[in-house]
């Protein structure tokens, strides 16, 4: 009661002159099921490794195409004066990526 108010009022804080509260703070963080997560990584990673390695065969600006994909093929491109083009690679992987990510959103939210 009284002691309360008095901490409360305004100049009793030493720090700040502003009334001190120290309410305990709670984050409640969203249970994801670890297959959930395992998903959505998964799909990161292929995403990423797909782009990685079908750019340098197929999207290339200023040079023609490698025979190869990943580094070697980036470097074929490159040595040619050209250079693999990975946004425009990209775009059809971040679609599914999101696609991926509704469906186990979906699913995920379905299961108990």
């Amino acid at each position: 009661g009284h002691q309360l108010r008095e901490s409360m009022a305004p100049g009793n804080c030493a720090d700040s002159g502003l009334a001190s509260t120290h309410h305990p703070v709670t984050v409640v963080s969203p249970k994801v099921a670890r297959w959930a997560s395992a998903t959505v990584v998964t799909a990161v990673v292929l995403s990423f490794l797909s782009v990685y390695w079908i750019c340098p065969m197929h999207f290339v600006e200023n040079s023609e195409k490698s025979a190869h994909g990943g580094a070697l093929g980036a470097a074929d491109v490159a040595l040619r004066g050209g250079f693999p083009v990975y946004i425009t690679t990209a775009i059809p992987f971040f679609l599914a990526m999101i696609a991926v990510e509704f469906v186990v959103t979906l699913v995920a939210g379905s299961a108990p």
